[in-house]
């Protein structure tokens, strides 16, 4: 709901809409929203969890490739923040990003 909400405020105001989902089944859920933004270029930054660091890649039942799954709806701007420090910066390049493009770039 919140991606829907999101979306719906960026088309509304014209102002960039942002949402936050859980990690595994949850990061999921943003993509319907994604979807409805796709066809209508409206700003949407979404900003989902990823399994703990040291568990990618060994088959973790919440691992998700977060990459793939979002491709189709972010245009070009997926990232995974491993550090706190990358916060700011990535959140900063996907809000420019998502103006400047009128797409909704997942970060």
């Amino acid at each position: 709901m919140s991606a829907l909400e999101a979306v719906g405020y960026a088309k509304s105001s014209g102002r960039p809409g942002v949402c936050m989902a859980a990690s595994g089944p949850g990061a999921i859920h943003p993509l319907e929203g994604l979807y409805e933004a796709k066809p209508d270029p409206v700003p949407v930054v979404v900003i989902v969890g990823q399994t703990a660091q040291s568990a990618i890649g060994g088959s973790y039942r919440q691992e998700v490739d977060l990459a793939t799954l979002f491709k189709d709806v972010a245009g070009d701007y997926v990232q995974l923040v491993t550090v706190p420090e990358q916060l700011p910066n990535v959140l900063d390049r996907a809000i420019r990003i998502a103006l400047a493009e009128r797409a909704p770039p997942p970060s």
